[in-house]
């Protein structure tokens, strides 16, 4: 209950923040920035308050836009070791950082890479049903050629692009990803580090948790 109600408080004040950006500075309200913004609040003020305050405040990158008139989808998975459950997550935003669509999903995973690599399956399979089939973010990949699917596990990202062997683990996975590449045009894979995939990552430990409505 501690947890959540913090969370709460510095969403509560994210909020009142960006309200007063609205009235006072002219600033048109943009809720996923504010609930990101209390998000990362919140992590640094939990890992502030369990060190010893002579270490530094660790600083923290935010999310970076794709290009005008793209989409960009951060993806991201939470594993445990002792089960081997895990769930993956994938937060689609445009160039302005307005949240679009999303998904999330349980797994099974026998370690980190492989879930990571699932979740980027996913990314790719929900892009091209979407884009070929009937759901509500059809409209949106339909009109936009350009997305960029952003993971923050490199060896899964290098894989899929043919800059490095993939181990045995993952090489079905990464086969279907390379599959799934080729019979679209468009899309962008890239490697960005953990802080700049804080949503996503929150997203997928949530949705783990059972604190997520499943969608």
């Amino acid at each position: 209950m501690v947890h959540i109600s913090s969370l709460f408080v510095t969403l509560l004040r994210s909020i009142w923040k960006s309200r007063n950006r609205t009235t006072f500075a002219d600033q048109p309200p943009n809720p996923l920035k504010t609930v990101e913004e209390a998000v990362l609040q919140h992590r640094l003020t939990e890992k502030w308050s369990n060190q010893d305050k002579s270490t530094p405040v660790p600083q923290l990158e935010t999310w970076a836009p794709p290009e005008v008139g793209s989409v960009k989808i951060n993806i991201d998975a939470a594993w445990r070791s002792s089960s081997k459950e895990g769930a993956i997550a994938g937060v689609c935003r445009d160039d302005k950082g307005t949240m679009i669509a999303g998904f999330s999903s349980s797994i099974h995973a026998p370690s980190p890479l492989v879930a990571e690599t699932l979740a980027l399956r996913a990314a790719l399979r929900w892009i091209h049903e979407n884009r070929t089939g009937t759901q509500s973010a059809a409209k949106v990949f339909s009109s936009i050629p350009h997305v960029v699917i952003s993971a923050d596990n490199s060896a899964a990202v290098r894989s899929v692009l043919g800059l490095e062997e993939p181990s045995w683990a993952v090489k079905a996975l990464v086969q279907d990803c390379c599959n799934l590449l080729g019979q679209m045009q468009g899309i962008q894979l890239m490697y960005e580090p953990r802080s700049n995939n804080t949503v996503a990552n929150w997203v997928a430990k949530a949705y783990l948790n059972g604190t997520l409505t499943p969608n």
